[in-house]
């Protein structure tokens, strides 16, 4: 979840990304396309429904379905140290929350503060500043930071959603293209465009040799 999350925001609108867990993957679209979603009951459960509120960074309802008595008792509580590791899972699911949130919605904002992302996502600023330098360093993220203001500025270079639906479609339209030529072929046994090869010419002397031996 950790890992995956962040990497679907990123690529939300990419035909060619790939998932890093394709079983979590299959897991998630199954789960959203539910009709109907009851509360979780199964460690499985609270990890996907978990996984969704941090799609959108709502960090407190993902460490509230990650982090609760139901789940201490199968998982945490077996661990040794689990109140550590209890605070540094709590830490990281803020972390990926702040970078899934700004994936998500930084297309619809000019800018931020970080004292608001700080607030919001209750880190200290130099924890938003440490990840928001990365994020741009990988080129995740086009934005750049104001020191004297402490905001982040976001760059409008990403492609709008109406575009990158309609390279989607445009992608979906060649590769059907292809299907289709490849259908052509392999029914036609790859003699349509060969009038004037060898081969071709080969195939009609023997047909031609054998009409003749079957009228004589």
């Amino acid at each position: 979840m950790l890992l995956e999350i962040p990497n679907l925001a990123a690529h939300e609108t990419d035909l060619r990304w790939r998932p890093i867990s394709k079983p979590f993957h299959l897991a998630l679209r199954v789960h959203d396309r539910a009709a109907l979603v009851g509360p979780p009951e199964t460690p499985r459960d609270h990890v996907l429904a978990a996984a969704k509120a941090m799609r959108y960074g709502n960090w407190k309802a993902c460490t509230n379905f990650i982090i609760n008595p139901k789940m201490d008792a199968k998982i945490w509580d077996l661990l040794f140290e689990s109140n550590k590791v209890k605070q540094n899972l709590e830490i990281k699911i803020k972390e990926e929350s702040l970078r899934s949130f700004l994936f998500t919605f930084s297309a619809i904002h000019d800018s931020m503060t970080l004292d608001r992302l700080s607030m919001c996502f209750e880190l200290p600023k130099s924890v938003i500043y440490s990840v928001i330098c990365r994020m741009i360093i990988n080129q995740e993220l086009a934005a750049s930071l104001e020191v004297p203001s402490d905001a982040l500025i976001m760059h409008k270079t990403e492609r709008s959603r109406l575009q990158a639906l309609a390279l989607q479609l445009s992608d979906k339209v060649n590769s059907i293209v292809e299907m289709n030529d490849k259908l052509i072929e392999s029914r036609t046994g790859g003699l349509s465009g060969l009038k004037g090869s060898q081969s071709y010419q080969g195939t009609r002397r023997v047909g031609t040799r054998y009409a003749l031996n079957k009228f004589n």
